[in-house]
């Protein structure tokens, strides 16, 4: 049973842009956006929390209340949606083409969202169950419980994980893709993303390397896939089951509210750091394996493919004509010549019957006289 389907040329819409830069000019496009969206987002972060300390002060409100142990971490990952709007905005405006040439399709949207939610927690599941036979996880901790902060701790998840992808792997990827090589495009919007996703204290070599695989097998799954809604079921599951349920920190992000408390090792280098899992050496080992997999995995041939293919091969199939032809075939007809059969072709009598013949046609006559007239084999009426 195949998980992917084969996409020849899944960036053929992006390009057909009205404008379209260079690949430098579109790098730094995004890095420019990406760090104007990094400044407001610390700009505005400081300005909230200070208006709730504030707040909080002056009301006397309970500075213990769960949701300010994750109001930082809902802050944060919230405001990337304005990653997507500057996305929408230089896509619809500046390039002018149609959304959907972000490879966002409603064509079977439902099952690129269900692959891209199975992707994202199988890399987690296979990671957790390397972490807790190596010892290194310990499922315990104190359970919280606070309807108000996990709700805003899954919107801000699901908010961040759509929002990243939909700039890297949609506006990016994208518009790379319209214009290079799509490998060359994946690897380019990986390299940009991972700078992003770096840009926080406690970053070191192994997590740049292993967010590096990541986000590189986040592209090969919108190549295989055509559709970039599967890289952002994939982020977002992943981090809801990593960050929320078990509470884990990716990132340098971690909610404390998770729904399953859980304890690392962070003196094991497997484990990662207290910085986040992707400065372990697991992270790397379940990417790299996932990416041979997306990459050697067979392949689901297309419908064209299949009916060209080695069991249709010798089967004729009636091609339906189309409407360009239909309309010049009377055309065609009324002015093709009439043909002439040749003179020296003309029917020609046909010969005399051989004398074989002949002596056939009267013993025949003759018989037929005998069953007809009893009397004519008598052999007086024969003499005479």
């Amino acid at each position: 049973m195949l998980f992917w389907k084969v996409q020849k040329d899944p960036f053929s819409e992006a390009r057909t842009s009205r404008r379209s830069l260079p690949i430098f000019l579109t790098l730094l496009l995004a890095a420019l956006l990406y760090y104007g969206f990094s400044e407001i987002t610390y700009f505005l972060y400081t300005k909230l929390y200070d208006l709730i300390e504030a707040q909080v002060a002056y009301y006397k409100i309970d500075a213990e209340s769960p949701i300010f142990y994750d109001l930082g971490a809902i802050i944060r990952s919230s405001a990337t949606v304005l990653l997507a709007l500057f996305a929408v905005l230089y896509v619809r405006f500046l390039e002018g083409r149609r959304l959907s040439s972000m490879l966002f399709h409603k064509e079977k949207l439902l099952r690129n969202l269900g692959k891209g939610v199975l992707t994202g927690a199988a890399l987690f599941a296979a990671m957790l169950g390397i972490l807790v036979f190596t010892g290194c996880y310990r499922f315990e901790g104190e359970l919280r419980s606070d309807f108000l902060t996990r709700a805003a701790g899954i919107l801000s998840i699901f908010l961040c994980g759509i929002s990243f992808e939909y700039f890297f792997r949609g506006f990016l990827l994208s518009s790379l893709g319209a214009r290079c090589n799509k490998i060359v495009a994946v690897l380019l919007a990986a390299v940009l993303s991972t700078a992003a996703q770096s840009y926080y204290w406690g970053y070191s070599f192994i997590s740049v390397f292993n967010n590096l695989l990541f986000n590189f097998l986040l592209g090969l799954l919108v190549l295989r896939t055509g559709s970039a809604w599967t890289a952002c079921a994939a982020r977002a599951s992943f981090l809801f089951v990593c960050q929320f349920v078990f509470g884990t920190v990716y990132s340098g992000i971690a909610y404390t509210h998770a729904l399953i408390p859980t304890t690392a090792d962070y003196t094991n280098s497997w484990a990662g750091t207290a910085n986040g899992i992707d400065n372990g050496y697991t992270f790397a080992v379940v990417l790299a394996a996932a990416i041979l997999l997306a990459l050697f995995l067979p392949q689901k041939a297309s419908e064209e493919e299949w009916e060209n293919g080695p069991f249709f091969k010798h089967v004729p199939v009636e091609k339906q004509p189309t409407q360009k032809e239909v309309l010049q075939k009377p055309t065609e007809q009324a002015s093709a010549p009439v043909l002439k059969r040749p003179e020296s072709l003309a029917k020609q009598p046909e010969a005399s019957s051989a004398p074989q013949d002949e002596e056939d046609e009267v013993w025949e006559e003759e018989e037929a006289r005998a069953h007809v007239e009893p009397d004519y084999k008598k052999p007086e009426d024969y003499l005479k």
